[in-house]
């Protein structure tokens, strides 16, 4: 848990960051499902299902920061710097399959597809913390309900992508 910090009296603009940082997830997923959805065309459904869904997600917390003002009281806001480690790994994973595709080298289906579980997984551990550790501390429950539904979001890509996971296995 060291990369939980709680802080009393955040400001504004932190939450504005937290939620800034969250989308950037969402969007960089989204765009790395794209991505899948042209390397694996057997699976193409799959991935822009997957890249439509991490588009809502980014769109759910868009209205949250549009709220952000009136959520914006008495709140604790951990996991940011989690988050910020989420959304660097992601950035790096598209910036080295472009490099490897301009290469005419070939990006590993299986591992792929471990990648965007572990990612999916990463970025659930960062929603339940900021979710739960907050929990006793948190006076708004809208900030609380949106992690929720994004922790449940993550949970089922994830086990949606194990799926996928299982039959490429069984195509080797």
């Amino acid at each position: 848990m060291e990369f939980v910090k709680i802080v009393k009296g955040v400001k504004m603009n932190d939450l504005v960051r937290l939620l800034d940082e969250a989308i950037a997830i969402e969007d960089n997923a989204s765009e790395l499902y794209r991505l899948y959805s042209n390397l694996f065309p057997e699976d193409e459904k799959d991935w822009h299902r997957l890249s439509e869904e991490e588009i809502n997600h980014a769109q759910l917390l868009e209205n949250t920061k549009r709220h952000a003002i009136e959520l914006s009281q008495n709140v604790v806001y951990p996991g940011y710097d989690m988050m910020r480690l989420v959304n660097k790994s992601i950035k790096e994973q598209i910036d080295n399959y472009q490099t490897m595709l301009e290469e005419g080298k070939m990006i590993d289906k299986f591992q792929a597809y471990f990648y965007a579980l572990t990612l999916e997984q990463s970025a659930q551990e960062g929603y339940h913390w900021s979710r739960v550790i907050n929990t006793p501390f948190i006076k708004v429950p809208a900030i609380v309900e949106v992690f929720r539904e994004l922790t449940c979001m993550e949970m089922d890509h994830a086990k949606r992508i194990g799926g996928l996971m299982e039959l490429t296995q069984y195509q080797k």
